[in-house]
């Protein structure tokens, strides 16, 4: 709660620490996402870096405890909301052996509610109401159904090269973890 949004306050460290206590594979799981620093990686497309940030994790926390979550809003380019990003952090986590699952880092109920997260998210920070102060590209980070949550899976997946079965998968395994 200290640090501004966007700006970690928590490190591998401290997440080492509580990990190291916790007897049950599923009471804490890291979900490293679009932000983390393999997004970052993924969005850099930079395959060795990702390795070496999943290799850092695992180095911390067991690998059933690790999950990495891919999001798309279908958003264009290479950015941590689009299709092509999804489809490389899959890449680098399924050759390396982790779970993934997939989200849509919702922030809105439905698509009709983003312009008013704007305005909320330009009175949070005290910035004129402009695009260059938008967190989103597009208005996709509402409730999707279940139909349309399997459609980006596929969507993922088709992209990442993987077979179309893997985005049933895909599901299932995010169903699991939530």
């Amino acid at each position: 709660l200290r640090g501004e949004r966007g700006v970690p306050v928590t490190t591998r460290d401290l997440v080492a620490e509580q990990l190291a206590g916790l007897s049950g594979p599923n009471d804490l799981v890291v979900l490293l996402g679009p932000g983390s620093e393999l997004g970052w990686a993924a969005a850099l497309r930079r395959d060795d870096l990702a390795r070496a940030v999943l290799a850092d994790w695992q180095a911390v926390a067991d690998r059933s405890r690790l999950v990495v979550e891919l999001v798309s809003h279908r958003s264009g380019g290479i950015g941590p909301t689009s299709t092509s990003h999804a489809a490389r952090m899959a890449g680098v986590a399924i050759a390396a052996g982790f779970t993934t699952v997939v989200t849509n880092l919702v922030r809105y109920a439905d698509r009709s509610a983003a312009p008013a997260a704007d305005v909320l998210d330009a009175s949070r920070r005290l910035v004129p109401l402009d695009r260059r102060h938008l967190d989103r590209d597009n208005a996709e980070g509402f409730v999707k159904s279940g139909k349309e949550m399997a459609d980006i899976a596929d969507e993922i997946c088709r992209a990442a090269g993987l077979d179309v079965s893997q985005a049933d998968r895909l599901l299932a395994r995010t169903r699991a973890l939530a």
